[in-house]
C-alpha cells in the first residue's frame, strides 16, 4: 500500500485534526477506492462518518481492503510535522510509515475490524447551508456565557445562551433554508469539535429539531462527511 498526497495536503491535515479531536483511537478503512474513517467520541455523544475518495490524493494504491486501528494523537502530531507540504504513506508488516523529503516516522498499528454500528438516519424538520465561519464564530462566543446553546429557527437562525444570570441570542445568516421552525439545546464544548470544518470548507450543511440530534453535513471535491451529536432533553437543561 502507497498513498501520496500533495495538492490537499492542508485539508489532509485538517481531517487527521478532527478525527483526533472526536476520538483517541479509530479503525482507518484503506479500501480500494476510498478511505472510510468512522470515530466516536468515547462519550458516545457525537460521531464523524467520512469518505475520502482515491481522486482526493494525488497517488492511491490499495491492492486489498486493510482496516487498520491507529492512535488519532499520534497521527495527528506525525501529520503534521511530515506532512507540511507533501507526504507519502506506506504500509510496513506492523506500523505506518510517514514520510516526505528528509523525515520518516513510523507508527504501530493494530488489525482493525470492520465497524458494525450504522450512521443513523434522521428525518430532521430543518435544513440550513450556512457559513461555516460564522456558524462557529458565535458558538464560540456563547461558550464564554454558558455549557448549553440552544439553536433555533424561527424565520431567522439563533444560537441563544443560558446561563444562571444571563439570557441572549445571536443571530447566523442563513444561506438556503428547507424546512419548519424548530429548536433543541445542545453542548457547546461537543459542537465547537467540527469547528475544524472550517478548515475544510466555508460552506456547511446543519441539520437539528425539537429532541433531534444536531447533524453537520459537508460534501466537496472527492470528501463527504456527515457529523452528529446527541440533544440536551430533560433534566439536562
Amino acid at each position: 500500500m502507497k498513498i501520496y498526497v500533495n495538492k490537499n495536503i492542508n485539508k489532509f491535515n485538517s481531517i487527521i485534526e478532527l478525527v483526533s479531536d472526536v476520538t483517541t483511537e479509530t479503525d482507518f478503512i484503506f479500501d480500494i477506492d476510498r478511505v472510510i474513517i468512522k470515530a466516536i467520541h468515547p462519550s458516545n455523544s457525537c460521531m464523524i462518518d467520512m469518505e475520502i475518495e482515491k481522486e482526493f490524493f494525488d497517488e492511491y494504491d490499495v491492492g486489498k481492503k486493510t482496516i487498520l486501528t491507529l492512535d488519532t494523537e499520534l497521527l495527528k502530531k506525525i501529520v503534521k510535522k511530515v506532512g507540511k507540504k507533501e507526504l507519502t504513506i506506506e504500509l510496513g508488516i506492523d506500523n505506518l510509515s510517514f514520510k516526505s523529503g528528509r523525515s520518516k516516522f513510523d507508527l504501530k498499528y493494530y488489525v482493525g475490524s470492520e465497524e458494525e454500528r450504522t450512521t443513523p438516519q434522521i428525518d430532521h424538520p430543518i435544513k440550513l447551508k450556512v457559513k461555516g465561519t460564522d456558524f462557529f464564530n458565535n458558538l464560540s462566543e456563547a461558550k464564554e456565557f454558558s455549557e448549553l446553546t440552544k439553536l433555533e429557527y424561527d424565520d431567522e437562525f439563533k444560537i441563544i445562551s443560558k446561563g444562571n444570570m444571563i439570557m441572549g441570542e445571536s443571530f447566523v445568516d442563513v444561506i438556503e433554508n428547507n424546512g419548519t421552525n424548530c429548536g433543541c439545546w445542545y453542548s457547546l464544548d461537543y459542537l465547537l469539535i467540527f469547528k475544524t470544518l472550517n478548515k475544510l470548507s466555508n460552506k456547511l450543511i446543519i441539520k437539528f429539531g425539537n429532541d433531534l440530534p444536531f447533524v453537520c453535513e459537508l460534501d466537496i471535491d472527492n470528501f463527504k462527511l456527515v457529523g452528529m451529536l446527541a440533544p440536551r432533553v430533560g433534566d439536562d437543561i
